[in-house]
């Protein structure tokens, strides 16, 4: 429980940090401070904390049940080991692939995808060429 509330502190001083910049008087600035602060808000106060480990405790009693399945391990794992597992994946891998991989090249996409819960396309935008 220290590592998750050192890293919940530490992201809302970054997020402040950022939101420094939405003062600036430079427009570019003020955009950029202001959407990586409310992104760091939303991953340290609403993603890490609630959706990760919520999503996977529902998938724990639903889809990890399949002894077929890649993740049926992850189904005997109790309360605290679940949320520390999704709270790990979501740190060492989800999130350092939305860094290094997705985020950097959003701006180069000319369709954009966006999924529902169950994996459907829920909308489709396509950037002006």
């Amino acid at each position: 429980m220290r590592a998750c509330c050192t890293s919940t502190v530490a992201g809302v001083i970054l997020a402040g940090t950022f939101a420094a910049l939405a003062r600036q008087p430079v427009v570019d600035l003020t955009q950029v401070g202001t959407a990586i602060a409310l992104g760091v808000l939303l991953d340290t106060l609403l993603v890490r904390t609630v959706l990760v480990p919520a999503a996977f405790l529902t998938l724990r009693e639903t889809a990890f049940r399949d002894p077929k399945s890649y993740f049926h391990r992850y189904s005997k794992l109790d309360d605290k080991q679940a949320v520390e597992t999704a709270t790990s994946i979501w740190q060492r891998i989800n999130l350092l692939n939305l860094r290094e991989n997705i985020l950097p090249t959003r701006q180069r996409a000319h369709l954009i995808l966006k999924k529902a819960a169950n994996h459907l396309v829920q909308e489709v935008a396509l950037r002006k060429l």
